[in-house]
């Protein structure tokens, strides 16, 4: 048989957490696939909404023949663990990952199974490109990655990763073997996808399919504090993993965190608070980020003490400030 005609079982994991306005629809874009051998599982991090009670009527409902498991948290745990979670009760040879509040369209599993059978071993993902929608279904944009203009979509993209962090875990399809090789996902992390796929960069190869695969929404309502800096405290820590002895990787891991950070003062305006191994990381690279009147100055220390110098100058010139946590 052709491997490209094989129809391996794909796995298929449906993440919910309070999703009840839009998961009817994101399971009925699963049970509308072509692809006619999927094991779909419906994870649930302890909603406090009827997200639950939605999915048990809707699994009554489903006429369709597909295999279906749902796994419920009875405390959240998070996305990470959620996911390792899943993966231990999947039995696919590949696995999609999809949020609840994310559509894919009906020909994405199909067109991606095609297109993984056809690789060699060396490769771990195709991905496709994506369309943004907002809360209500309207189309933001008709293209994720053309956005953020990686240089190269397939092969050893590692650092095109790193770099534009292009790649949506809706739009892929990954070898499960593979995702196992590299230890599954980090569950010290609040979300997923920047880690896994750096993970899996370095070690194999990436296949872009051209098309559209799934639709990707975004919501506008705002994210609080406390999140924002368990969500800016992973992103650094996602990047930290992946220094190493390669300098021009290391440069852009401390451009790309430097930057992260700047946008945290000057375009997000929250308050954060790092980790003690975060602000070391800072403080030994001495990353530094520019002011608006051109001056430029350390972004942060590990005491109190210069911190309040820093925080006098950001009053004086009537510019935000935020409080960091030296433990």
């Amino acid at each position: 048989m052709d491997l490209k005609y094989r129809k391996p079982l794909v796995t298929i994991i449906a993440l919910n957490y309070n999703q009840e306005k839009y998961l009817i629809e994101t399971l009925n874009s699963i049970a509308s696939q072509e692809y006619d051998n999927i094991e779909l599982i419906i994870t649930d991090d302890c909603s406090i909404d009827k997200s639950v009670n939605l999915v048990r009527e809707w699994l009554k409902l489903e006429k369709r023949k597909l295999s279906t498991k749902l796994v419920l948290n009875t405390t959240n745990i998070g996305i990470c663990a959620t996911l390792n979670k899943a993966l231990n009760e999947s039995n696919g040879e590949y696995i999609s990952i999809v949020a609840c509040d994310d559509i894919i369209t009906k020909n994405k599993i199909s067109k991606q199974v095609s297109a993984l059978n056809a690789t060699k071993d060396s490769v771990a993902c195709v991905y496709s490109d994506a369309e943004v929608i907002d809360e209500n279904g309207k189309i933001i944009s008709n293209s994720w990655i053309s956005h953020r203009r990686p240089q190269r979509l397939s092969g050893n993209i590692f650092e095109e990763i790193l770099e534009h962090n292009h790649v949506l875990l809706q739009s892929s399809l990954i070898k499960v073997d593979h995702l196992k090789d590299v230890g599954g996902f980090d569950q010290e992390l609040s979300f997923e996808d920047l880690d896994i796929n750096l993970r899996l960069a370095k070690n194999y190869e990436y296949i872009y399919t051209d098309m559209i695969s799934c639709k990707y929404r975004k919501h506008s309502n705002g994210t609080s504090e406390s999140l924002y800096s368990t969500h800016l405290n992973s992103y650094i820590t996602a990047l930290i993993k992946h220094t190493g002895d390669n300098n021009r990787q290391n440069l852009l891991i401390k451009k790309k965190i430097s930057q992260r950070i700047r946008n945290s003062y000057f375009l997000s305006q929250k308050r954060i608070q790092l980790s003690k191994k975060n602000l070391e990381y800072l403080d030994e690279n001495s990353i530094t980020y520019r002011t608006p009147n051109k001056t430029l100055y350390h972004l942060v220390k590990r005491t109190y003490k210069p911190l309040s110098k820093l925080k006098k100058y950001f009053l004086t010139n009537r510019r935000n400030i935020s409080i960091f946590d030296k433990n």
